[in-house]
Order: C-alpha cells, then sequence, then structure tokens
C-alpha cells in the first residue's frame, strides 16, 4: 500500500508540472535562480580595491595611471526588475542596455571610484547640491557600509557635478543629520556629448568620487582600511526621454531594483 501511495503521488506530480502554464513554469525557473544565485548559502560577492601611492587627479576622466591598473566590474541591471504593466514591460525588454564600468582605488587616506557609463541621452535637472538627484535625472549611488556594523553612507554624483551625502543609521533609517552635506567627499564628472540635450545623440559620461577614510569612519564607527570589514553597491539611475522608464543598473547585481538590499553589498577586497 505504500509503495502504491507513492507511485500515485509521483503520477500526480508529474502531471501537474506537464499542466502548469508556461507563465507557472517560467516563474518556477525563475524562483530557482534566484535562490541560486541570491539564497542564504550564497557567499557575498567581493570587488578587488587597487593601491595607488600616487595622487588622483579628480577631474571626471580617469586618465590617471593608476586607474588603468584597476580592475574593471560591468554594472548589471537587477534580476528581477521593477513591477510593470505587461505592455510597459514589453517595450522595456525591447529597450538597448546601456551599461557602465566600475573601478576602484585606494591610497593612505581615500577610497576612489570611477565610473564610465554608456548614455544615449545625458540629462540631469537637479540645480542644488544635497538633493534627490535620482528624481530629476541620471546619477551614480554609491552605498558604503562597515559589514558588522548597521550605519551606512549613501552618497550622489551627477553628470552636472552636483553631490549628496546622506547618511543612514540602519536600513532606509536616517539620522537627524542625515541630509547635510558632507564637504569632505569630492566628484568630479565629464560628458561625452550635449548635457540636457535630448534631440541629439550622447556618448555617456564619467565620473571620479573621493571617499576620505575620515569621513567614513566618523559616522560609522568603524575603521576603514586594509584588512577591514567594509562592504559598497556602486549603483545607477540612467533615464533617457525615448525609454519606457529608468534604467537600474549596479555593482553588484542585485535580486531586485532596491539599492537598500544590504545584504548583497560587495566586500571591499583591499590589495596590497
Amino acid at each position: 500500500m505504500k509503495k502504491l501511495t507513492i507511485v500515485v503521488l509521483c503520477l500526480a506530480a508529474l502531471i501537474l508540472s506537464s499542466c502548469c502554464c508556461p507563465y507557472c513554469r517560467e516563474r518556477m525557473a525563475q524562483e530557482k535562480e534566484v535562490n541560486k544565485r541570491f539564497g542564504v548559502d550564497s557567499p557575498r560577492p567581493v570587488v578587488n580595491v587597487a593601491k595607488c601611492d600616487s595622487t588622483i587627479t579628480l577631474d571626471g576622466k580617469l586618465d590617471d595611471p593608476a586607474w588603468a591598473k584597476a580592475q574593471t566590474y560591468q554594472m548589471a541591471p537587477p534580476f528581477i526588475g521593477r513591477d510593470m504593466l505587461p505592455k510597459m514591460k514589453a517595450n522595456r525588454d525591447s529597450e538597448p542596455f546601456e551599461g557602465a564600468e566600475v573601478k576602484y582605488l585606494y591610497t593612505a587616506d581615500t577610497l576612489y571610484i570611477g565610473v564610465k557609463l554608456q548614455d544615449s541621452d545625458v540629462y540631469q535637472n537637479g540645480i542644488d547640491d544635497q538633493s534627490h538627484f535620482y528624481q530629476q535625472g541620471d546619477l551614480v549611488e554609491v552605498f558604503l557600509k562597515p559589514e558588522n556594523a548597521s550605519p551606512y553612507w549613501e552618497i550622489y554624483g551627477t553628470p552636472n557635478n552636483l553631490k549628496t551625502t546622506f547618511r543612514f543609521t540602519a536600513r532606509g533609517c536616517g539620522r537627524s543629520d542625515w541630509g547635510e552635506l558632507d564637504p569632505a567627499y569630492k566628484c568630479a564628472a565629464t560628458v561625452q556629448g550635449t548635457l540636457n540635450k535630448s534631440d541629439d545623440k550622447d556618448g555617456g559620461w564619467t565620473i571620479e568620487m573621493a571617499f576620505p577614510f575620515k569621513m567614513l569612519e566618523a559616522f560609522c564607527g568603524v575603521p576603514f582600511g586594509k584588512g577591514q570589514k567594509w562592504t559598497c553597491l556602486v549603483a545607477r539611475y540612467n533615464y533617457n526621454n525615448t525609454y519606457t522608464g529608468y534604467q537600474n543598473s549596479s555593482v553588484p547585481m542585485l535580486p531586485q531594483a532596491n539599492y537598500h538590499l544590504i545584504e548583497y553589498y560587495a566586500a571591499l577586497n583591499l590589495l596590497d
């Protein structure tokens, strides 16, 4: 009787799986892949940060010799995109993805992140520092967090050289002075094309960002440097007047389009 029950259950499972609609089979396969890539047992991704003994000139060009020695990481869209209506999703799926290259350097007292972005329509409508630029156009966002402490930074740089520094005491929870710009943070950007002119085609934009160790440590309360466990997410909002909406992408890839998924930030490995 026990064997018969097992056979019946197996046949029932086979019938159900064969009758499963294509959408359900796609969802099941997607969930399996998400668990494989982002499950509780998946390791934290790692990015290598090259050591630099010379001074980096912040001019938004990434032409200092040290950048050529730094490893390049490619931004990727989230594994599961933002929820959309079916017709909007169909349009989004047909739109070309514009990628970006990310590099990391450090000196004795500063972490540098350089990003070269493909962008056929570069624009940013913000006019003041310390704004929510993701609502106003293109930008790069950098999140820096000690692996074993709750506070973290959310820092912006834009193609028109504006900047923002937000402080979070925990996921999504801002400190009382979270909206005050920290002047220690510096960035510089250049545009390969024309800013805020959508009737032509741009090549993209490039940004260099500098984060002094003392600035990072002062808020988070954890030393920054070789041997210290810090994590990082480099992400972007890419707006384009011809797109259905903005494109999200990041290093590392995220399971969803949510930049506060701190569990999936990459570990920073400072090289000798």
